[in-house]
């Protein structure tokens, strides 16, 4: 999708096709990695349990479809597993705060 085309989506859960992972659109802004090149419009997406956002080429998001939300899990709730380490209460992936 275009950038402008991003902005109703901006909080939700979104497809990214590029890595095929799903995440909360954050934000969709210009962006330059490193000081004095040229900026290209980029979208920052986060995991829906937490965890380091990552950012994408606009074009490469869209809308999650409705039948990927039921089978997914998306992290929000969290329990220590017996070893200590922070995991999903529901499904017990292990989530990197």
């Amino acid at each position: 999708m275009a950038a402008g085309e991003l902005d109703s989506l901006r909080g939700t859960l979104v497809l990214d096709t590029a890595s095929g992972q799903a995440g909360v659109l954050m934000d969709v802004m210009p962006y330059a990695q490193r000081p004095g090149w040229a900026e290209h419009p980029t979208a920052f997406l986060r995991p829906a349990g937490g965890g380091p956002e990552w950012c994408t080429d606009p074009r490469s998001v869209s809308p999650l479809p409705e039948g990927a939300r039921t089978g997914m899990c998306v992290h929000l709730s969290t329990a220590r597993g017996p070893d200590g380490k922070t995991r999903c209460a529901a499904c017990r992936a292990q989530l990197y705060l």
